[in-house]
This record gives C-alpha cells, sequence and structure tokens, in this order.
C-alpha cells in the first residue's frame, strides 16, 4: 500500500499520513478502516486497496480499538514517518519521534501546503487563469482530509462554486455552492453560496427555482445583522436577480443597500463590486456620465487591489460605454 502511495502526489500523500496517524493515534481502528479512506478523496480502486491494507493489519496484529497497543502504533507512525521522508518532504529523525511529535509535524506541512497553494490558487484566480485556479483548488480538496462542516472545507468549496460558475460550468459550480451551503450553520455564510446558486439557476433559465432561493436569500439577509457585511452581500444578490429580470427601480434599490452596509464597513471590494454594478444599470437607462462615475470608482478599487481579472471586466464596461457615448454624440 505504501508502494502504491509513493506514485501519488506529494501532496496526497502528506494528506493521507496526517490523516491515518491521527486516527491510530486516537486508537479508533474502525474509522482508519470506514472513514479515513473517505476522507482522503481516493478513488474506488484506491479506497478498496486502503481497507485491504488496514484489514490485513488488523488481522496479522489482532488488532481492536480496546488493545492497540501504544507500540504498535509508534511502529505504524513511524513507517508513515518514513514514508513522509522518502517523499523528501522534510527531514524526519525516527528514533528522536513520538507518535504525538510526529502527527504535530504532520499536521504543520500538511497545514502548509494547503496554505501556499491556496495562496497560489487565490492570485491566480484574481489575475484570470480561471482554469488554472480551478485545478489548484481541487488538488487542495482532494488531500485537505476535512469534514464537510470544517470552515476551510466551506472556504473552499465556495471558491471552487465561485470559479466554475465564472468558467459556465453550471453542474460543477452548483455542487461545490451547495457543499458550501449545507457545511454550514451560520446565516451570515449562507448567503454568498445561496445568492450565486440563484444566479445559477437563473443562468439556466431555471426562474422557479431561482424565484425559490431569492425568497430564501431574502430571508437570511432581514435575519443578518446590519453590522454584517454578509447583510450587504445579501442585498447585492437581490439587485442581481432584479437587474437579470430587467427589474430596474428594484436593481438600483437593492445595489444602493449593498454600496452603504459596505461603505460603512470599508469593505472596498464590495463597494467596487455593486459599483461596477451600478454603472451597468445607469449604462442600460443611457444615463453615460453617472455610469462612468461608477466604473471609474470599481476601476480604481480593482486596480489598488490588484485583482486584475476585475479590473479588465470594469476597462471592458467602460470602452463600451464610451462607443456608445460617441456614436451619440455622432450626427
Amino acid at each position: 500500500m505504501f508502494e502504491l502511495l509513493k506514485e501519488k502526489s506529494l501532496e496526497k500523500t502528506v494528506g493521507f499520513a496526517y490523516q491515518l496517524s491521527r486516527i491510530l493515534l486516537e486508537r479508533d481502528f474502525r474509522e482508519a478502516s470506514e472513514i479515513g479512506p473517505w476522507l482522503i478523496g481516493l478513488d474506488a480502486d484506491e479506497k478498496s486497496e486502503v481497507k485491504e491494507f488496514l484489514s490485513e493489519i488488523e488481522k496479522r496484529e489482532n488488532l481492536t480499538i480496546a488493545n492497540l497497543s501504544e507500540s504498535r502504533v509508534q511502529e505504524l507512525v513511524d513507517e508513515l514517518a518514513k514514508l513522509v521522508k522518502d517523499q523528501e518532504l522534510h527531514e524526519v529523525r525516527l528514533n528522536n519521534h513520538t507518535g504525538k511529535d510526529l502527527l504535530g509535524e504532520l499536521h504543520s506541512r500538511h497545514s502548509q501546503l494547503t496554505s501556499s497553494l491556496e495562496t497560489e490558487a487565490d492570485r491566480l484566480c484574481n489575475e484570470g487563469d480561471l482554469v488554472g485556479s480551478a485545478e489548484l483548488y481541487l488538488k487542495i480538496l482532494g488531500f485537505v482530509a476535512l469534514p464537510q462542516n470544517d470552515s476551510n472545507q466551506v472556504r473552499l468549496n465556495l471558491k471552487c462554486g465561485r470559479v466554475f460558475h465564472e468558467l459556465g460550468q453550471y453542474n460543477k459550480a452548483l455542487d461545490f455552492l451547495v457543499n458550501a451551503y449545507k457545511g454550514t450553520d451560520e446565516i451570515a455564510e449562507k448567503i454568498e453560496p445561496l445568492g450565486l446558486i440563484m444566479l445559477l439557476h437563473l443562468d439556466a433559465k431555471q426562474q422557479r427555482r431561482g424565484q425559490e432561493s431569492l425568497e430564501k436569500l431574502i430571508r437570511f439577509t432581514n435575519w443578518a445583522h446590519n453590522e454584517d457585511i454578509a447583510k450587504g452581500q445579501g442585498f447585492h444578490f437581490i439587485g442581481r436577480f432584479h437587474s437579470r429580470l430587467g427589474n430596474n427601480e428594484e436593481a438600483f434599490r437593492f445595489y444602493s443597500r449593498a454600496y452603504e452596509v459596505f461603505e460603512n464597513h470599508s469593505f472596498d471590494f464590495g463597494i467596487a463590486s455593486v459599483s461596477n454594478n451600478l454603472g451597468i444599470q445607469y449604462f442600460k437607462q443611457k444615463d453615460y456620465d453617472s455610469a462612468l462615475t461608477c466604473f471609474d470608482r470599481a476601476l480604481n478599487i480593482f486596480k489598488r487591489l490588484d485583482i486584475k481579472k476585475d479590473e479588465m471586466a470594469v476597462q471592458a464596461n467602460i470602452e463600451t460605454l464610451l462607443q456608445a457615448r460617441q456614436a451619440q454624440i455622432e450626427p
């Protein structure tokens, strides 16, 4: 089994080693046999091999949860440590390690890998490389070894959902957004995935489902605390819903409420995003001066935040506006 794992990516190896060592140190052999393989994101064949490997250890050592000895735990964890050392992920001196020391080191390395990859994925996303960022987010989810309701898992599912939404991949986006939505009990954390789910339904011409999501979003937004940025996010999504359906007056009303919340919190990204959408609303009404004011505000903020993807989108809106205004002036 360990030979099999050596052929896998470094990140998946660390994820497996961390998860299995945690389970063994907690003496929960049943979880190691039944739940561990699922948590580390292996495919069906790999899950089967993991289970066979663990079952063989159980038979050979006559292990149960009650009599899993400290010495055997140490041997198994040392074997994991050797695997990690062979992968040249970090230096390990086995004779100086206790099981808990190794677990701490594996946890640290696991966290460093996920954090650095997520930072890189965020950078690619901001620069407009949506495919590259999606690949990295999926890579992290493949070995992060966290339950669905963990805040890190919820955040990664939301990021995957955002990217696939922008890529126009409806089913993938919906799967990740539903996971993010179901993974938290916090009303404020449910608002963004629910808002994106609502827009996905509209994109797929499923207006009834979009309307159902809107009604739930309105309730959550009303329940959110006034001082919570999520309330502004809710207003923003509601405005986007009305804009899609051509309800311009309602779109303006909710965009303005979102802007007020974001401004009160000095939430620059939110201010820029809603300013861009306000600009689009003014453009639809051929109020080009007001639209340009909104676009300029959004552009300056996105430049300062170094979010090139959104900066380019706003720049494209400005170019379209200038062309329309020029056509209006020409005889």
